[in-house]
Formats: structure tokens, C-alpha cells, sequence
């Protein structure tokens, strides 16, 4: 199935895909067969098709279209890909055994988890933290100074003797 013209259309717009279109008519020298084959994979809706419009001298015209995979492409070229198989990957059916079943006895229980979950503060909380810092910085700029001037104003006056 790899030397088929959709598998190496395919498979080169999906090793080329980085979100853009990519010009494919290099792939096949027979250009009639390359193009049927092409608005096949369109009109299955495997491949995108644009046309990138050129201005000439006094008319518009258009380059050769360029082609983008869709993901029904990639679907269908993962089922017409070979499969590689690994010498050491072995293949079992155990469909019709027990090895699958959950052991449901009494005695395997899960315990139960606690979740701790840290809750961002409402916005209440925030003005609330909002003013206690205010008022924490008056309080250590305004109130203690003003206290520890007025208790060297009473020493200053004798106020204590």
C-alpha cells in the first residue's frame, strides 16, 4: 500500500505539516494522474486545496494549488499505513479472560483521601487585608512615635517624680 500516489501524498503532507500549505507537484511526473488523484483526496475531504492568486499585468491569475492534511486524512492514512511490528511485541486476545476483572472482596477497600484545597480570598477579605496593613503602618509610623514623645515630654517635665 506504500507505493500507492494517496499514500505518498499522504504521507508527505503529514511529515510536512506546520500549518501551512505545501506545494505537492513534485511527487508525481505523470501531472494528469497527480491531479485526479489530488481532487480525490479534496472531494474526500482528506486533503485542503488553495490557490495562491497572482496579479499579472492587467488580469489575476494563480499559482499551482497548494495542498493541506485535514485530520480525516491523518485517520485515513493511519488506516493504509503498515503496521511495524517489534520482534518483541506479541499480540494476545484476553477478551474472554478474568485477568481484566476488579477482585471486589471485603476486605480491599480504598481508603479514603482528604483533599486540602487552598480557596483564593473574596474580595471582601482582600480590602479587609487591605486595611489591616494600612492601619498596621500608621501604627508603627504615627502611634508609636507619638506615644514615645509624649512619655519623653512627661519625663522632660517631671511629670513622674
Amino acid at each position: 500500500m506504500t507505493e500507492t500516489l494517496e499514500y505518498k501524498i499522504l504521507k508527505y503532507l503529514s511529515e510536512n505539516d506546520n500549518g501551512q500549505y505545501v506545494d505537492v507537484s513534485f511527487i508525481e511526473n505523470n501531472l494528469k494522474l497527480l491531479k485526479s488523484k489530488l481532487s480525490e483526496l479534496v472531494k474526500a475531504k482528506y486533503i485542503k486545496k488553495t490557490a495562491t492568486p497572482v496579479i499579472r499585468e492587467s488580469y489575476f491569475s494563480s499559482k499551482d494549488p497548494v495542498y493541506k492534511i485535514q485530520i480525516a486524512g491523518r485517520k485515513y492514512l493511519a488506516e493504509i499505513e503498515p503496521k511495524k511490528q517489534n520482534k518483541d511485541q506479541l499480540k494476545y486476545d484476553f477478551s474472554n479472560s478474568t485477568i481484566g476483572q476488579v477482585n471486589q472482596s471485603d476486605f480491599l477497600t480504598v481508603e479514603k483521601t482528604e483533599i486540602k484545597q487552598t480557596i483564593q480570598p473574596a474580595e471582601k477579605e482582600k480590602q479587609q487585608n487591605t486595611i489591616a496593613e494600612k492601619i498596621g503602618k500608621w501604627f508603627w509610623h504615627v502611634a508609636i512615635p507619638l506615644f514615645i514623645g509624649i512619655i519623653l515630654l512627661a519625663i522632660q517635665q517631671k511629670w513622674f517624680t
